[in-house]
């Protein structure tokens, strides 16, 4: 073959095969991706209220709830005994929880007589499930309700609750108007007037980037005591009991970033997010090593020390979402998931996200590390060619013309794609002297492979050394990106 042949074929292979290879691989990953069934579990949640005190009200709320269980497992007769009960409810700190006993159908003891009343034919029967454990949140009367079943001495069926006010636990809570306009000016003023909301606004619509930045800020200077605060969307995706599940994990694992994460599988959820969510899932475990089962979610908490951070984090809409996943590998942040209600309303038409435009630094760091991978690769070919058309035929003992072009080729190369990979593609901030020694020997391994293959398989495909390097390489490609992400540029913690 010609020199200038083996040139014509080198650089058609280049453009031709990447774009074969990367139709197929979507269209792989796009009906692998419809059809994946590893979905997140969501079962036994425990949604436990939380207050500015919140060691205060666990004591207050669980801690009262727990006695009442151990004591019917103990001797359930104990809670026929209204002064017990009465003793019980006065050692709970704060005013806003209190003890309700139901005997059959009948109010049995009441800790606060007014509000039990009002909240008593609300109550779930005896033997139902959903509140014992796990608790039960009255929307519209801003009630949280834990349930134990018992029986009386005389065999009526009881059941003892321990009620909590909510609303009056969660006294500190920032809305923020971006740029909605006077037309929705009202329901920011009845969360103001109604539910003790402070509101922010910007002037024009900036973005949920912006948004959550904002207040932030706001929140960081008003509250600088705070442990982290709980974001959670407007459009009512996020139900209050799954807001207080958030803060309690929040409190239990100080200083990571908390993701409420919703269930994809199942005939209500839209194919827009089913495929968004398992798209950017996928993607986002393979290019940067960060495993979530939900990337989209908008109910997270956030540590304080993790929101000054975020604060010069880029990103004014909802790439910013994406960004704050990335910036926790980035700043050695650990990521917790706890399991939420999956909530959709009209099919999710009213949200703005878009899968491909809102992740695209994902993507980027992909398209970065393959720009560097085939710029590398169009030095490392033509080399190879030339050094295949000047030592053709020739042979060292074992090493064979193939052998001598990819290691020359190779070397030129690597140098080349080295500095590219970690100034711009993974921007390390490891040292050279600990960063280049692993990049020689992966690029040696991989050299070593591909002079190998190459040089067993061309003789199989009638002598095209070109036409086998490049399927070789290309495996090898892959492979490489992820062993330079996790060994070659990541940077030590501590």
């Amino acid at each position: 073959m010609k020199f200038r042949t083996r040139l014509r074929v080198t650089f058609v292979t280049i453009i031709a095969l990447p774009l074969v290879l990367t139709a197929l691989a979507f269209c792989g990953i796009g009906l692998y991706l419809m059809n994946i069934q590893d979905g997140f579990p969501v079962e036994d949640l425990d949604y436990t209220a939380m207050t500015e005190n919140m060691g205060e009200v666990v004591d207050a709320t669980d801690g009262v709830f727990l006695n009442l269980k151990r004591q019917i497992a103990e001797d359930p007769s104990r809670l026929a005994d209204r002064e017990y009960l009465e003793a019980v409810n006065s050692q709970i700190i704060r005013k806003t929880t209190y003890i309700i006993v139901r005997r059959e159908n009948e109010l049995y003891y009441a800790g606060n007589r007014n509000a039990a009343e009002a909240i008593f034919s609300r109550l779930p029967a005896y033997g139902e499930q959903g509140a014992e454990g796990s608790g039960f949140y009255f929307d519209d009367m801003d009630k949280y309700v834990k349930k134990a079943d018992f029986l009386f001495p005389d065999g009526a069926r009881g059941s003892a609750f321990v009620v909590t006010k909510v609303n009056s636990l969660i006294s500190r809570k920032l809305l923020v108007d971006d740029g909605s306009g006077q037309e929705y000016g009202r329901f920011f003023g009845q969360a103001e007037r109604v539910y003790g909301c402070h509101v922010l606004r910007h002037a024009v619509n900036q973005g949920k980037g912006r948004a959550l930045k904002t207040a932030f800020n706001y929140c960081l200077q008003a509250f600088c005591q705070m442990p982290g605060a709980v974001t959670a969307d407007s459009d009512g995706q996020h139900s209050p009991e799954c807001i207080l599940s958030c803060v309690q994990a929040m409190l239990e694992n100080p200083g990571a970033l908390i993701l409420g994460c919703r269930c994809f599988e199942g005939e209500d959820i839209p194919a827009r997010s089913e495929f968004g969510n398992k798209c950017t899932r996928t993607v986002m475990k393979y290019l940067t090593g960060i495993t979530v089962s939900d990337t989209q979610t908008g109910l997270r908490g956030i540590p304080s020390s993790f929101m000054q951070q975020l604060l010069m984090v880029k990103g004014e809409r909802f790439e910013f979402e994406t960004n704050m996943l990335l910036e926790t590998r980035a700043r050695k942040i650990p990521v917790v998931e706890i399991p939420i209600r999956t909530i959709y309303i009209e099919e999710n038409k009213t949200s703005h996200f878009n899968p491909i435009k809102d992740s695209v630094r994902i993507y980027m760091i992909f398209g970065k590390f393959l720009f560097s991978s085939l710029s590398s690769s169009v030095v490392d070919l033509a080399l190879f060619s030339l050094f295949c058309f000047l030592l053709k035929d020739r042979q060292w003992g074992r090493v064979t013309y193939v052998m001598a072009a990819t290691v020359l080729a190779r070397i030129l190369s690597a140098l080349y794609n080295y500095l590219l990979n970690l100034k711009v593609v993974f921007q390390s901030g490891g040292p050279v002297h600990a960063t280049l020694p692993r990049y020689a020997c992966l690029a040696m391994v991989q050299m070593s492979l591909s002079a190998l293959l190459v040089g067993k398989l061309y003789p199989l495909f009638g002598g095209a050394e070109v036409l086998v390097k490049m399927p070789v390489d290309v495996a090898l490609f892959f492979l490489s990106f992820v062993i330079q992400r996790e060994f070659v540029y990541r940077e030590k913690c501590g």
